[in-house]
């Protein structure tokens, strides 16, 4: 964890606001002229942005003025957050999603978006799955339909994962069947919620029992009708298993 942050939460407990909010300022200020990392680095900057800005508006008024400072970049065509060369960069659209939703305002995601294809059509494209979510939040499903996934399309490569590896691997390796379900399924919801409120509402229970079907691991459908019946579940019981030290596979 990077000093600035380690330091931000430090004064946020000791009820040092003001401070934590320069503190968090200076290290986002230095993200975006760094290079590695920048996944994580942003994910708890941004987390620990909220947390203060639960207990102090003026971090809420901040943040929202950082959003509003990246939408800018991006609507003038700068794609991508950090210094150029970034092995795997960070696209800015994503961060932006991350504020809003610290934010408590997806809605801005889905105007956003609405913005870009309107005057960047080719970098709208680039990014449409990403907005999906908040497109299909928004209500918009018109607009929804025409980035819909495949989910189907998905479902031979995730049993033949799904025979390869473990559900639940020990602690020090990858949740990689859970992480492609959890994926499956959120494309699922994403589809299910589109057609549901298109009016299409047989098609949408006809693709939700077709994908059900389509696994061959009765403990991975088990898993995907607990996911799609309750979102979050796989997460909170990935959460669960690596606090439990006898976790085995």
């Amino acid at each position: 964890m990077d000093h600035y942050v380690k330091q931000a939460i430090a004064a946020r407990h000791a009820g040092r606001h003001d401070a934590a909010l320069h503190l968090l300022q200076q290290q986002f200020d230095h993200l975006s002229n760094s290079a590695g990392h920048l996944k994580s680095r942003l994910f708890i900057t941004v987390f620990e942005w909220g947390q203060l800005a639960e207990v102090y508006p003026a971090a809420h008024a901040a943040l929202a003025s950082a959003r509003d400072g990246q939408a800018a970049r991006l609507l003038a065509g700068d794609e991508f957050f950090g210094l150029p060369g970034e092995a795997w960069p960070r696209p800015r659209f994503q961060l932006i999603l991350d504020m809003n939703a610290t934010l408590g305002e997806e809605r801005a995601s889905h105007d956003l978006f609405i913005q870009l294809l309107s005057g960047l059509p080719e970098l709208a494209q680039r990014v449409a799955l990403l907005a999906l979510p908040a497109i299909v939040a928004a209500g918009d499903f018109a607009l929804a339909e025409a980035y819909l996934p495949d989910p189907l399309g998905q479902l031979e490569a995730l049993n033949r994962v799904a025979d390869e590896l473990p559900l639940f691997p020990p602690q020090n390796e990858a949740p990689r069947v859970m992480a492609e379900l959890n994926g499956f399924t959120r494309d699922v919801s994403l589809c299910v919620a589109t057609l549901t409120g298109l009016g299409r509402a047989d098609e949408a229970a006809s693709l939700r029992q077709a994908a059900l079907a389509g696994l061959d691991s009765p403990a991975l459908r088990a898993w995907a009708q607990r996911e799609l019946d309750a979102p979050g579940a796989v997460f909170r019981e990935l959460q669960a298993k690596q606090l439990a030290p006898e976790t085995i596979a």
